[in-house]
């Protein structure tokens, strides 16, 4: 998700909140928590990035004895939708933007127009109107409520 929805970036700083409002403008409609699933997710990697994952297991090691942490396979089935409902998404928009860029503020670049659509409420109600006529053909995760 961050390769996909912060390329071609020149800021380094408040990657995990941009990349949170661009994907949310994607898939807010069919995951309304995604905004909140991608903060966690981001949060994990930086820890297991940066290093302060394995500090956890570190400390808990020394009063557990080959008691390692189990990753929760539920979260990254998840993200692995999201990720598989963002690509789709994303590519389809792209084709779009490419073909007809005058609907989407003239934008020629995907990212462009989801950073404008962060704040452009017009133009967000149209990317999600965009990409969900392909979102609907795809088949529902496992666990999907469409509440």
């Amino acid at each position: 998700l961050e390769s996909l929805f912060t390329a071609g970036d020149s800021h380094n700083e408040e990657v995990g909140y941009r990349l949170r409002k661009r994907v949310a403008v994607l898939l807010s409609k069919r995951f309304p928590s995604i905004e909140e699933d991608i903060k966690q997710l981001y949060a994990q990697r930086s820890a297991f990035v940066h290093g302060a994952f394995f500090a956890q297991i570190a400390r808990d090691s020394k009063d557990a004895f080959n008691n390692l942490p189990i990753p929760d396979f539920n979260l990254l089935y998840q993200q692995k939708e999201y990720v598989r409902w963002a690509l789709v998404a994303y590519l389809h928009l792209a084709q779009l933007v490419k073909s007809k860029p005058a609907p989407y503020g003239g934008a020629t670049k995907v990212i462009r127009v989801l950073e404008n659509s962060i704040i452009d409420m017009e133009l967000r109600k149209k990317v999600l109107a965009d990409v969900e006529k392909v979102l609907s053909l795809l088949p529902k995760p496992r666990g999907y409520d469409e509440t």
